[in-house]
């Protein structure tokens, strides 16, 4: 996973800010966020066209392991 931060500098430019290959750590306040709106105010998100999220971490795992050189075996990680 690569998480890489792009400004614009003075002069319009696009510079890297920063670039960090590492786990998503942000990702884990968005799927917070999401679950605590979900439960405090549900009425935010009826008839709301918003993308869902709790899928994500499923959907990382998938992309993860369709890129890794020679496949991945399909096993059942459990925390």
């Amino acid at each position: 996973m690569a998480g890489i931060d792009i400004v614009r500098d003075e002069e319009g430019g696009l510079r890297v800010l920063e670039d960090n290959l590492r786990c998503p750590s942000g990702v884990s306040y968005v799927l917070a966020n999401r679950a605590a709106m979900a439960r405090v105010l549900p009425e935010i998100f009826w008839g709301r066209p918003i993308q869902m999220v709790a899928d994500y971490p499923a959907r990382l795992i998938q992309a993860l392991r369709q890129s890794a050189p020679g496949g991945w075996p399909t096993r059942r990680w459990s925390c």
